[in-house]
């Protein structure tokens, strides 16, 4: 199986049918093969599985099967009025827990498993690695505590409970959000569901090590919302990188060719470190 492509795997169906990409490993550096679980970006809202493929994210996933890791992408719920969070945390952790129970299918450890993400996706990430119990009923049979390894975060909307307030964080996603609040929250407490969503207050001393990038012009999520979790997590004794880019936007664009060598190098290396 190695170096196979293997699109649109079913992992459940809520209603309607969600699914995954894998991209096997093309070095068979190890075996079975760990893997690093993809949460594309789009606020929430849209974006599409098939966004890995574009830009830097592609480069970075190539250089990660080289390196001898598997990388499934996942297609997860929007919220839209109806679908409101968690389920969307709820989407990601049963993408993991499909893996997990069907690794020998596809020559998969279900015990080296990775998050990663771009903006609302990294957000995800984030959720799926730092929580230990499920907020909504899952859907797949599985552990609640996945035992995420390490988890990548491109520019996450950290913290939305300052995302409510105009006065604490006016970036243009948290203006976007206070304006379609029932989107996002219904009728729900937004404080208390947002405080329940939000990564920076789900960090423990037992969530995984963490590599934070951002660019410093980013106007849809402020860099502070990296900087602030990169703080948290070394307050709480976890291992944190935090790489910055000076002269880039929202999802680390526009990018030099040796900045996006360098977001892929230290994506690989990271992960290799971290790795059990």
């Amino acid at each position: 199986m190695l170096g196979q492509t293997i699109l649109d795997i079913e992992y459940k169906n809520p209603g309607t049918p969600l699914s995954l990409d894998l991209y096997l490993p093309t070095n068979p550096a190890f075996h079975p093969f760990p893997v690093v679980v993809f949460y594309h970006g789009g606020g929430f809202v849209g974006g599409d599985k098939k966004h890995i493929r574009l830009g830097t994210t592609e480069h970075t996933m190539m250089m990660l099967r080289d390196a001898g890791f598997a990388v499934a992408s996942v297609q997860y719920r929007f919220l839209d009025g109806d679908n409101l969070f968690p389920v969307n945390i709820t989407d990601a952790k049963d993408a993991i827990r499909f893996l997990k129970a069907n690794a020998s299918d596809y020559d998969l450890d279900p015990t080296r498993i990775a998050t990663w993400g771009s903006s609302a996706g990294a957000s995800l990430a984030l959720a799926a690695a730092y929580l230990k119990t499920d907020q909504s009923p899952p859907d797949v049979k599985g552990d609640e505590d996945l035992k995420i390894f390490a988890v990548v975060n491109i520019n996450a909307a950290t913290d939305l409970v300052r995302s409510l307030d105009v006065h604490l964080l006016d970036d243009e996603f948290s203006q976007y959000f206070r304006e379609h609040l029932n989107t996002f929250c219904g009728e729900e407490n937004p404080e208390m569901l947002t405080r329940a969503v939000s990564p920076i207050h789900l960090v423990s001393s037992l969530s995984p090590p963490t590599l934070t990038m951002h660019g410093v012009k980013d106007n849809i999520v402020d860099v502070s919302e990296s900087k602030r979790l990169h703080e948290t997590l070394l307050a709480k004794g976890v291992s944190s990188e935090l790489y910055l880019l000076p002269k880039a936007g929202h999802s680390l664009l526009p990018v030099k060719p040796e900045e996006a060598e360098e977001i892929s190098r230290r994506t690989v290396d990271f992960l290799l470190k971290h790795l059990p």
